[in-house]
């Protein structure tokens, strides 16, 4: 962003130097008062520092001190031909201000997430904090991250539990961090769009256009899975305490008509996604009716809204593409490839499986292919198994259906 705006190399450089510069003047500004005047006792916390802590102080500030030195004698250094310039006096103090507002902004955020307690003041979270900060930035971890909250936890244990100081430190890296991280990452974003602006619109024409090919293939695809969804729900129990609660509303028969009635549904989807992959206008028509109806009878079979919504969804999102669908042929004349009916094949296979399987322990009657009722769901299988097979059969004549 600085090259944009014709600045060059060095001069990036002296902007970069000078924001790390502001922050340390600060940094050792207040962390050094901290340090030489109010030098908490650390060893009850953390163990001892080998340096005594009002030294620490004492060092921080004279490194502020020499650097204001500098500032006021207007020193400039040259170093491998490249000439440093000390900001001028009016600069520094700006920098002095800016950077320790910041800090004891960034410090008392921590302090007043913190729970109240009266053994805690506002200066022993600071020094904490100016303690964790060092050491987290002498570590070279990013951010100090996990050695600053590491060392704020030791500090803190002794006034708080463990739950108590983490929540603070999470919303602190939030607060101070990540927050001012994703505005950072949203301006730039919108930078780079308006600088690409017309490069972008031309990717985003282009990518439309090639999304747009695809479209048939995918609501193929996706009616396919919407078929065999509806045939499995229909081969898989339904739970006994909807069922009971959806027959005070809906008549018996109308239920084991939607579960016999869902299954026809899913078959058609099955065939229905070969002709939506071919682009054919009717197997459009079709498919915008049967799922309309498939997520009508999931409701009515055992309130499946989960399955419902999918479908209902399907139906939205495919109902504004009729334009893809614009090949005129007759539905009763397309054919199948081999690997579509492999697919419908395994589908119906494991569709029998499923649903033998989960009623095995059911005793075999001739009664289960007549019989119905909330507690007899093994004809409701048997009855949609023996409809969903004879519509397929109907239908297909060798690759023809």
């Amino acid at each position: 962003m600085y090259s944009r705006n014709g600045l060059n190399l060095r001069q990036i450089w002296e902007i970069i130097i000078f924001c790390i510069l502001t922050f340390w003047v600060g940094f050792c500004f207040v962390g050094g008062l901290l340090f030489t005047f109010y030098p908490v006792k650390l060893s009850d916390y953390v163990p001892e520092i080998p340096i005594p802590l009002n030294l620490i102080g004492i060092l921080l500030l004279l490194s502020v001190a020499i650097y204001f030195i500098f500032s006021f004698r207007r020193l400039n250094f040259r170093a491998k031909g490249y000439q440093i310039r000390v900001p001028e006096p009016r600069i520094a103090f700006l920098q002095l201000g800016l950077s320790s507002v910041d800090y004891l902004l960034s410090g008392s955020i921590i302090y007043f997430l913190l729970p109240s307690n009266p053994h805690l003041t506002l200066l022993h979270v600071l020094v904490f904090f100016a303690l964790a900060q060092i050491i987290g930035l002498i570590s070279t971890v990013p951010g100090g991250l996990g050695v600053f909250e590491t060392l704020m936890l030791f500090m803190l244990e002794p006034y708080f539990g463990t739950v108590d100081i983490i929540k603070p430190l999470l919303l602190f890296r939030t607060i101070y961090y990540f927050v001012p991280f994703l505005i950072g990452l949203l301006a730039l974003m919108f930078y780079e769009y308006q600088e690409r602006d017309e490069f972008l619109r031309k990717i985003e024409k282009a990518t439309y256009s090639s999304l747009s090919e695809l479209t048939p293939q995918v609501f193929s695809i996706l009616v396919f899975l919407g078929g065999v969804s509806l045939l499995f729900s229909g081969a898989l129990p339904s739970d006994p305490r909807y069922l009971h609660d959806l027959n005070y509303i809906i008549p018996l028969p109308l239920i084991e008509a939607s579960r016999l009635f869902g299954s026809i549904m899913g078959v058609l989807l099955l065939l229905l996604a070969n002709g939506l992959w071919k682009r054919i206008d009717g197997a459009y028509v079709l498919s915008l009716s049967v799922l309309l109806m498939g997520g009508i009878f999931a409701l009515l079979k055992d309130l499946d809204y989960h399955e419902a919504a999918i479908l209902f969804i399907l139906f939205f999102f495919l109902l504004p593409c009729r334009k893809y669908f614009y090949r005129k042929s007759s539905l009763m004349h397309q054919s199948f490839s081999k690997s579509n009916v492999t697919a419908i094949t395994l589908v119906f296979v494991s569709f029998v499986w499923l649903g033998f399987f989960s009623y095995h322990n059911v005793k075999y009657s001739n009664e289960l292919w007549w019989q119905f009722g909330i507690n007899s769901q093994a004809s409701s299988f048997f009855k949609g198994y023996g409809r969903s097979f004879h519509s397929a059969s109907c239908s297909w004549d060798g690759k023809n259906p």
